[in-house]
């Protein structure tokens, strides 16, 4: 069952029912973080098979974050998602290319994502 890690100071509740929607209820486990610093705190300790953040969040925000959490050895998919469309845009053509950027809304776009990078989850570096 995989397991992703939701970090988001928003709508949590909608964004997992979404994340529910699309692969099934029964089929994944979904822990929480509400910023970049609880995000990069978990990775510490469990290693989720994917990452799914948004960018604007207090404390820490999502790109350094998912920055933080390559350098602690993470090497799983990392989803960056937001509202802010010319932001999505701009990083998909100038950020670090390990990493998604999906609009938030386009749950089309989100299954793509998620089926395609859960096919096989990570392994982790020793």
């Amino acid at each position: 069952m995989p397991k992703i890690l939701l970090v988001d100071d928003g709508a949590k509740v909608v964004y997992k029912q979404a994340l529910e929607y699309i692969l099934g209820k029964d089929r994944l486990s979904i822990d929480e973080a509400s910023d970049g610093t609880e995000a990069i705190n978990y990775i510490k300790n469990t290693y989720p098979d994917l990452a799914l953040m948004d960018i604007q969040m207090p404390r820490m925000n999502g790109i350094k974050a998912a920055k933080e959490m390559r350098a602690l050895g993470y090497n799983g998919p990392i989803i960056i998602w937001s509202s802010d469309r010319v932001t999505i845009e701009f990083l998909r053509r100038n950020g670090d290319q390990t990493i998604e950027y999906l609009v938030k809304g386009d749950l089309e776009a989100l299954r793509q994502a998620l089926t395609t990078k859960l096919k096989a989850p990570p392994k982790k570096e020793n």
